[in-house]
């Protein structure tokens, strides 16, 4: 049975019966993320007229996976089944609009992804840009008798 679907007196009805939870939560705060927001009517993102049907939505995306939240695949696109997927908060941070991104030795990522993957302290790479470093020198470890202990 689809848990959106709920028994009465042997007849299924439209009751979903999953206000109380996680994932119906989840897909109020998109309603009300894109009618509240400003950045989302600015940019003309809207919910597909399907989701506009928490049971639609429910059967499209199913139950929100632990520590998982709704995100865009896209952007800029629209809450609907082909530009949305459970994402971390990692994936969510690394997905904003606001990031910067840079391409280094052929690859492309956030600045927080670089400093990550090179094992830098948040802010390093950002704070050796802004000091007017190049990005060679910036993505470069320093060597150990230039680290301060």
């Amino acid at each position: 049975m689809n848990p959106c679907q709920q028994r009465n007196n042997g007849k299924f009805t439209a009751t979903h019966g999953m206000k109380d939870t996680r994932t119906y939560g989840l897909w109020e705060a998109m309603l009300t993320r894109v009618k509240s927001r400003q950045a989302y009517v600015n940019r003309g993102i809207k919910v597909c007229d399907s989701w506009l049907k928490f049971e639609n939505f429910y059967s499209d995306m199913g139950e929100a996976p632990v520590g998982m939240s709704l995100d865009r695949v896209d952007n800029n696109g629209n809450y609907e089944p082909s530009n949305c997927r459970w994402a971390t908060h990692t994936e969510q941070m690394n997905n904003r609009s606001n990031n910067v991104i840079i391409e280094w030795n052929g690859k492309r990522q956030t600045r927080s992804q670089w400093e990550r993957e090179s094992n830098m302290k948040p802010t390093t790479l950002r704070s050796r840009l802004k000091a007017g470093w190049s990005l060679d020198r910036a993505m470069t470890p320093l060597p150990a008798d230039e680290v301060q202990a």
